[in-house]
């Protein structure tokens, strides 16, 4: 009888020892989920000077939408967004060519590559804070 009481005790505190930790876990991996929402100012170096503007990530029940804005082409959504390892991925045609862009993402930092047929130009950029 005392080991059976000994047996169900033991049992319990380990099935709420396993649920304790499920819930940290599930509690901590939902902290650390990262949202590249936001608006970003960007600087792209090219031979002939920098070219700067503002990109915004939004959220969207499918995924991410990007909208870029710039002096010299205007407004550029990326199609074909993906957002996987902190890493995000999208493409849009430019100026009569495809442009493949890739960003890595640190905090409220990015940098990356936007990708033509002429070659790869660096991108960084950083989270706007007051939005």
């Amino acid at each position: 009888m005392k080991t059976m009481q000994i047996f169900k005790r033991t049992m319990m505190f380990s099935v709420m020892a396993m649920l304790l930790s499920l819930f940290s876990m599930n509690q901590s991996m939902a902290q650390t989920e990262y949202d590249p929402s936001g608006v970003w100012k960007y600087v792209v170096p090219t031979p002939e000077g920098d070219l700067t503007g503002e990109l915004t990530i939004s959220k969207t029940a499918e995924g991410y939408e990007v909208v870029i804005k710039s002096s010299v082409y205007g407004t550029i959504e990326l199609e074909d967004v993906t957002f996987k390892d902190m890493i995000l991925e999208g493409s849009s045609e430019v100026d009569g060519g495809m442009v493949d862009f890739e960003w890595k993402f640190d905090g409220d930092d990015l940098e990356g590559y936007a990708h033509t047929d002429d070659g790869s130009l660096e991108i960084t950029a950083t989270r706007k804070k007051d939005q």
